[in-house]
């Protein structure tokens, strides 16, 4: 977790004595605060739990959990001015082939939700195709695809989900091409 939080660059404090209230949390447990809403600057909290399934008669599966103060999520944004996207539609399904495709596509994911954008992934990824499939049912106008080789060439294959037609976009240039395809994409053909 740590690790992920120093490579994308956020900033955070670890507090060894901080105690969610609930005994089944294991290894990470977290809160999201945010300065100026007062006492009850808590956005998120929530941690892992690797027992709590079995604990409750289930399968032995790790897991992690949260909850939300809504309002107080909506708070902040309305204080840091932020415009929600109107749209329902995915943008961008990022399918990310391997460890490394996956690290690297986190700080792309967080890029391109800056500039409003509508994106999803799998933080536990599978086959190529499964992960298509997923962008499919997510009705996303793009699949972003990086793996091994994308990696070391320093480009993304995206493809059009509703054409089905591919185009190999550098990095460099990934943002700007994403931006411009999806804003003035409708149905999610692509305008070049």
């Amino acid at each position: 977790m740590k690790e992920y939080l120093d490579f994308l660059k956020i900033d955070y404090s670890l507090d060894p004595y901080m105690v969610r209230g609930l005994d089944y949390y294991t290894k990470t447990a977290f809160e999201i605060k945010y300065e100026g809403l007062g006492a009850q600057d808590t956005l998120a909290a929530g941690g892992r739990y690797d027992r709590l399934v079995h604990d409750l008669g289930g399968p032995d599966l790790p897991a992690v959990g949260f909850a939300l103060g809504v309002e107080r999520v909506l708070e902040a944004v309305d204080r840091e001015n932020i415009s929600l996207p109107a749209s329902g539609q995915t943008d961008v399904y990022v399918a990310a082939l391997g460890e490394e495709a996956l690290k690297e596509s986190i700080k792309l994911i967080r890029e391109l939700r800056q500039e409003n954008l509508k994106v999803l992934n799998d933080f536990n990824p599978t086959s190529l195709k499964a992960q298509l499939r997923q962008a499919d049912k997510w009705k996303a106008k793009f699949a972003l695809i990086i793996g091994q080789e994308e990696l070391s060439e320093k480009r993304a294959v995206v493809k059009n989900m509703k054409t089905g037609g591919q185009e190999i976009v550098p990095f460099s240039e990934l943002k700007e091409y994403l931006v411009r395809n999806c804003s003035c994409s409708s149905g999610g053909e692509s305008h070049r």
